[in-house]
């Protein structure tokens, strides 16, 4: 009965998945009049439609557009996603360009002769941002390819694409390249088409296909994104016969969590009246696994300015432990801890900058905050730290620190290091 019980329950969550009402737009640009032809965006839309399709969608496929099409799009596409709710998808692939800070998607009937050109003829990416009015909303542009503007132009518009200032409420936006980098034609989008069909929340199917673009350009493409999704996604459903795996931010050893107790100096602002142990109470509603009220009393040690409560209590909040999900709140608690010099907020922001949870994913920044971590001899951030440069994300590959790395956290209890050190090819 247990059994027929949980099946049940998964196919009720399933049902209800695709029982969500959600809409499409992709625009595919190829056939360029003043700029190079791409021979891969339309033909890789309308395979992402099929996918996209099988998942429930209702689907709009614009090919080829004009100006004026795609502004004609977005707004029906608004409208369509406004009265339906749901998740809204937008997929651009195409020639774009960054100019003074700002995206921008080229039209393929533009003239656009130098950089001044620009807004009036292309279409700025905030204008794809406001059109995205779903209850979620996924944007992704595989767009981000060298910038196509004539030499003549001056060409102050540089390569790549930066990160969008506006952006839409509960959502995630994701570059087939990080900033300012370049991506190659005809990779990321087939490895999204064919990801995305994966029963996993959207996060595992994105670092999936982060790394099957990066082991395909031998390392020099990897994707970005910036995640501001509230709750788990999973557009295909959730599978039954593995839990999906969760952010290294979890379950730290029992060594690491004997080490963190303590309150780095000076945690508690002296003129704070309130001298109640909050975090020692926090801590033990956290081993009973009660996290609603260990969250209540994290909140309360995070108030007095405590390090390690501000630090548990992001934690909570990177997880959605206890407290709503909320990346925004969980990096400005990491910060605020971090200022205090506290190891563990240095590990959490690498994991932020890792993974782009409430921020831009930036292997590099990771790298460094996992470093500071690290050389307090905080065994998660060797272990994470070890993987950047085994990699070579955000550091110079180099084997050799990986493996150094990886020795230091197995010997300051790091199981996953233990298992590394196993089957890493050194």
């Amino acid at each position: 009965m247990k059994r027929l019980f949980v099946c049940a329950l998964f196919a009720a969550m399933i049902a209800a998945a695709f029982a969500e009402p959600k809409n499409a737009l992709l625009v595919a640009n190829g056939n360029y009049t003043s700029f190079g032809s791409l021979n891969t965006p339309v033909k890789e839309a309308k395979e992402l439609k099929k996918s996209l399709e099988k998942l429930g969608f209702a689907v709009t496929i614009v090919e080829n557009a004009g100006r004026e099409k795609i502004l004609d799009s977005l707004l029906d596409f608004q409208r369509a996603v406004s009265a339906s709710g749901g998740i809204a998808f937008f997929h651009y692939g195409g020639h774009a360009v960054q100019v003074a800070g700002k995206n921008y998607l080229i039209p393929v009937d533009a003239d656009i002769p130098d950089e001044r050109r620009v807004s009036s003829r292309a279409v700025d990416v905030d204008e794809v941002m406001a059109s995205m009015q779903g209850e979620t909303n996924i944007v992704i542009l595989d767009a981000c390819r060298n910038n196509p503007l004539p030499s003549s132009s001056g060409r102050s518009a540089t390569r790549g694409l930066v990160m969008s200032e506006y952006k839409p409420a509960n959502s995630i936006i994701v570059y087939s390249a990080q900033a300012g980098k370049v991506a190659q034609d005809g990779i990321f989008t087939p490895i999204l088409t064919k990801k995305i069909l994966e029963k996993k929340e959207l996060g595992a199917v994105l670092r999936d296909v982060r790394k099957e673009v990066f082991d395909k350009t031998n390392g020099e493409q990897n994707p970005g994104e910036y995640n501001e999704l509230m709750t788990p996604v999973y557009l295909a459903g959730i599978s039954e016969s593995k839990p999906q795996e969760p952010l290294p931010i979890e379950n730290p050893p029992a060594p690491e969590k004997k080490k963190e107790t303590p309150a780095p100096q000076n945690p508690v602002p002296q003129n704070n009246s309130d001298k109640t142990d909050y975090l020692a109470l926090a801590q033990k509603e956290r081993e009973a696994k009660n996290w609603q009220k260990a969250a209540q009393l994290y909140q309360k040690s995070a108030d007095q300015g405590n390090a390690v409560g501000q630090c548990r209590l992001a934690e909570l909040l990177l997880e959605g432990r206890g407290v709503g999900q909320n990346y925004s709140k969980a990096m400005e608690l990491f910060k605020k801890s971090a200022d205090q010099n506290y190891e563990g907020a240095f590990y959490g922001l690498g994991v932020c900058y890792e993974f782009g949870r409430g921020t831009w994913m930036d292997y590099g920044k990771a790298s460094e905050f996992y470093q500071k971590a690290a050389d307090k001899n905080y065994a998660l951030a060797q272990y994470r730290l070890g993987e950047l440069y085994y990699s070579g994300l955000g550091v110079a590959r180099d084997k050799a620190k990986a493996k150094d790395l990886w020795q230091k956290a197995s010997a300051n209890g790091s199981q996953e290091a233990v298992k590394r050190l196993k089957t890493a090819n050194f």
